[in-house]
């Protein structure tokens, strides 16, 4: 058979059987065929057996959670795959599905069936990883603005003002005016817009670009982390209020700060603070209304290399400092 994937039980029901104690072995090759691949559900979870033809070599999982042995099982010698997490039995589950699928539809070698699969898992895994990151250097350029809002207005303002983490119109709004803090830490100074209303200021209120730079600082540098915890220590010197508000932002910020992501940043160079209208930008104006009414979402970059710095900006651009 051709098809391993629709062999394999769907998690539903291997979940049926696990709960109650029942075991099954689902035999995934066409009868005579080789290599003979083989599904279970047993005392251990769920398994993968993959016979091992003419000597083949066992492959070396990279990854703890994921044991690869040579065992002797239907009068053969076969590499079994099972995982020593149980609480990951779900993913295992749909991890060594596409092993099988790999094996049988695609008719790759064990190695490479693996290998493959392990290394498409990774890449999704580093995207993952890369989105945390993004959104730890965004973090922290957020806290920059924050850290100098908190030294010209306080920590109670400063908090009200800061809306980033809860997916607020723009990240800062403190009474009439609005800013938008974009960070990189590319060498360009080219930012993400995302949608045709983040540059675009309230009815009544003006609007502000902060556009941060970081670059790795070395042991000179700050990590997430560090400005997290000086922040934090500042907070807690005000009240337990304003420290516990702080706090849920944090928890709502979306940054993984568990990673063990200890990147060390310090600013490319003084940030740029530019005023909104004056920002090449994409807005519904642009657009007439067929067009508007049919795109659903819009995502472009801006160089903001050579704008003018805003003469009255709301922050003062020697204040912005990693906290």
């Amino acid at each position: 058979m051709d098809d391993g994937l629709s062999l394999v039980l769907s998690w539903s029901d291997v979940d049926y059987y696990l709960s109650r104690g029942e075991a099954a072995s689902i035999v995934l090759s066409s009868p005579g065929s080789s290599p003979l691949v083989v599904y279970e559900i047993n005392g251990d979870g769920v398994v993968l057996f993959v016979e091992l033809v003419n000597r083949a070599a066992l492959p070396r999982s990279p990854l703890p959670a994921v044991v690869v042995d040579r065992v002797s099982h239907h009068g053969t010698t076969m590499a079994r795959i099972r995982t020593t997490r149980p609480e990951l039995m779900r993913d295992f589950h749909d991890l060594i599905a596409a092993i099988a699928d790999r094996l049988l539809r695609d008719h790759h070698t064990l190695s490479t069936a693996f290998g493959e699969t392990i290394q498409s898992w990774s890449a999704l895994l580093d995207r993952g990883r890369l989105a945390n990151r993004q959104r730890s250097i965004g973090l922290l350029g957020e806290l920059t603005v924050l850290r100098s809002l908190v030294g010209t207005h306080g920590w109670d303002e400063a908090l009200r003002a800061w809306g980033g983490p809860f997916d607020e119109e723009h990240d800062f709004v403190l009474g009439a005016v609005g800013i938008e803090v974009k960070t990189t830490a590319a060498e360009a100074r080219r930012h993400t817009i995302n949608g045709l209303d983040q540059l675009t200021p309230a009815v009544g209120q003006s609007l502000w670009v902060v556009s941060v730079q970081l670059t790795r600082g070395g042991p000179g540098g700050r990590t997430l982390g560090e400005a997290v915890e000086a922040l934090t220590q500042s907070a807690s010197t005000e009240n337990a209020s304003v420290q516990s508000r702080f706090e849920q932002a944090l928890a709502a910020s979306k940054v993984d700060r568990e990673s063990g992501d200890e990147d060390r940043w310090i600013l490319r160079n003084e940030p740029l603070i530019v005023a909104a209208a004056d920002v090449p930008r994409i807005s519904v104006e642009h657009l007439d209304s067929d067009a508007h009414a049919r795109i659903s979402a819009v995502r472009y970059d801006i160089d903001f290399a050579g704008l003018p710095p805003a003469a009255d900006p709301p922050v003062d651009p020697v204040s912005l400092r990693l906290p």
